[in-house]
């Protein structure tokens, strides 16, 4: 008759080896529960961050868009004689740079008063520092057009000048304008159809210079944009915005030293007073043959 041994279970080393593999399977079970949250987070940053670069864009676009032709008389006009044959010297109240834009617009402000919604108020957009907090960002200024107020020096301290923080950790902001300039002739000559005479440009400046103040390679260049005076300038048919983000969600979680920045594509905004204004005047003899 055989003899059976009734010693049953696990030995130590198979128990040891047991809960070693069910330690593994559960680090990397919480390990990838913590990289899928950790991957939701950063995604939910990242789209966070492109709306608002899109919603930056759009407020800039309404502005930009609600831009109107309005001139501002240089020369005050009196009832002399010798000045009534005097021909008047208007400047378009327009001003564009690298990083900053100024306009009249007709869009509704986003600073001041609520209740006192006032119509057309020259408007500014630039990047630097906010006049009371000294934050630094996209800043809009919006002033309500009073009197002789337009376009001069702008003095945060005075209650009709409001300024309006439209965007924090901005790391890029650049403005670019498209204009019509005059092809010159011996180009025209060559080119396949000789009745076009202009042609479109992107410049990165928009700004009318003082008399005596314009260098020859200005003047040059204002010739080719049909600018007959240095203080004459035509307002752009388009507005091109590229737009920089600083990324600060993901750095201070992880407390790096380095910022990620996001950009945007760039932007392209038509102004349809630009291209209804700074139209080329037609020649005589072509509306005749019209």
């Amino acid at each position: 008759m055989k003899n059976y041994s009734s010693e049953k279970g696990f030995t130590l080393l198979e128990l040891i080896l047991s809960l070693s593999i069910v330690g593994v399977i559960l680090a990397l079970a919480l390990g990838g529960i913590r990289l899928g949250t950790i991957t939701r987070e950063i995604g939910d940053d990242k789209a966070e961050l492109h709306q608002r670069l899109r919603t930056i864009a759009q407020q800039l676009g309404q502005k930009i868009k609600s831009n109107y032709p309005v001139y501002i008389q240089t020369e005050k006009r009196t009832f002399l004689n010798e000045e009534a044959n005097k021909k008047i010297t208007r400047q378009l109240a327009f001003q564009g740079g690298k990083n900053f834009i100024r306009m009249v617009t007709f869009a509704p402000p986003l600073s001041g008063d609520p209740e006192k919604n006032y119509h057309a108020h020259e408007t500014l957009i630039y990047q630097g520092e906010l006049p009371e907090s000294k934050e630094t960002g996209i800043i809009l200024m919006e002033r309500e057009i009073r009197g002789d107020n337009l376009f001069t020096y702008i003095r945060p301290e005075e209650s009709d000048s409001h300024f309006f923080m439209l965007a924090k950790n901005v790391a890029y902001l650049k403005f670019r304008y498209y204009q019509m300039e005059m092809i010159p002739k011996n180009e025209q000559e060559s080119q396949p159809n000789p009745d076009i005479t202009h042609r479109g440009v992107w410049v990165e400046e928009v700004f009318a210079e003082g008399i005596g103040n314009v260098t020859e390679e200005e003047k040059e260049r204002d010739e080719r944009l049909g600018i007959t005076a240095s203080s004459k300038i035509s307002l752009p048919r388009a507005v091109e915005i590229s737009l920089g983000l600083k990324d600060t969600s993901h750095n201070e979680k992880e407390k790096k030293d380095d910022i990620d920045l996001v950009y945007t594509p760039p932007i392209i905004i038509p102004l349809n007073s630009g291209i209804e204004f700074a139209l080329p005047l037609p020649k005589e003899g072509k509306d005749e043959k019209a």
